[in-house]
């Protein structure tokens, strides 16, 4: 069946936010006391915040804690920090001219997508943006789909396809009953990809595009 909208992950996907994230991670974890390797923060980039330091030891109040200073640095500072892959807004372009319909679901608060969106310049090409809110309703990439589904009217998710980079997108897209095209470009590990059961799994934007022009 062809594709008449495409759900789109952020992080990984579309653009290249390694350095803003991680920096951002960094001033948190030193924040409690906590030195992190710079090149073993790449696995991640991607999973809802709350699994992320999980990882390092947090839970409860502190968990919320390390969260609330993330973000102190990622609103100022790390947000900005990023660059879309190449060919990512020509092929935004060209899927919205072909009469697409393209929907951002991504993990990261939803406040701060809108500002990468407007600040890399291709927020004209989305007609809805889904993301986490700040209380914690929105967490696992499911949560925002149904979100996401919910506030573009979408009931039936027949001609609808998820691409995103990472496992989280995978299983969001089945609980959603959609297939998820992967990237094998961004952050997750081809393995992860294969083992998550992706639909189909594509190495570079240019054929990320043909796929998507074609279905």
């Amino acid at each position: 069946m062809p594709f008449h909208t495409v759900f789109f992950d952020l992080d990984g996907t579309l653009c290249d936010s390694k350095p803003g994230i991680t920096s951002s991670m960094i001033y948190a974890l030193e924040a409690f006391g906590i030195q992190a390797d710079p090149e073993d923060l790449d696995r991640f980039i991607g999973p809802p915040l709350k699994y992320t330091f999980a990882q390092y030891g947090f839970s409860g109040k502190d968990l919320d804690a390390v969260i609330v200073k993330y973000r102190e640095n990622y609103a100022i500072k790390g947000v900005f920090e990023l660059s879309l892959y190449p060919g990512i807004a020509e092929m935004l372009r060209d899927l919205a001219s072909a009469g697409k319909r393209l929907i951002l679901a991504t993990s990261k608060l939803e406040s701060a997508a809108v500002q990468i969106l407007e600040y890399t310049g291709i927020k004209p090409y989305f007609s809805h943006v889904a993301g986490a809110d700040q209380f914690g309703m929105r967490l696992e990439k499911a949560d925002v789909l149904r979100y996401a589904f919910a506030q573009s009217g979408i009931v039936d998710s027949a001609g609808c396809v998820m691409v995103g980079d990472r496992e989280y997108d995978i299983w969001g897209a089945r609980d959603m009953g959609m297939p998820c095209m992967a990237v094998s470009y961004g952050y997750g590990a081809r393995r992860e990809l294969e083992e998550a059961d992706a639909d189909a799994i594509v190495d570079s934007v240019s054929a990320l595009r043909n796929r998507l022009l074609a279905g």
